[in-house]
């Protein structure tokens, strides 16, 4: 049961930065969760890898141009790395700045998918005699 284990390192993590903030250490303590929510960023990205790779396939048989399935797994990328940005201001007590990685997150989900979007408009307009 991996999720139990990493359940305990992130309690543990959690009474590690409850002492360090009760010793005034809020400096230190931020730079922990930092590195904490780093790590868990990577096992998160490590144990979505083999169902990315089946959703890759199964998006293959479907048969999706290989461009969508890349721009699939970028915008998931995109909001993903953009919500983690916004934990990690939120927790730091920034948050405007944590609304603003979210922003940029949208922002770049849209731009992303703008292309295929205008290629459907066109496709309609294409269509209407």
């Amino acid at each position: 049961m991996e999720i139990l284990r990493v359940l305990g390192i992130t309690l543990t993590a959690g009474a590690a930065l409850l002492m360090l903030r009760a010793q005034g250490r809020g400096d230190i303590a931020f730079l922990v969760s930092a590195a904490f929510a780093g790590l868990m960023l990577f096992w998160v990205v490590a144990q979505l890898a083999p169902a990315i790779q089946s959703l890759t396939a199964m998006l293959r048989e479907a048969n999706l141009q290989e461009e969508t399935i890349a721009l699939l797994l970028k915008v998931a990328g995109v909001a993903l790395v953009s919500e983690f940005a916004a934990q990690i201001c939120r927790d730091a007590g920034e948050a405007s700045l944590a609304s603003k990685a979210e922003l940029a997150g949208k922002a770049s989900v849209l731009l992303m998918a703008l292309t295929p979007l205008l290629a459907l408009c066109r496709l309609a307009l294409s269509l209407i005699p």
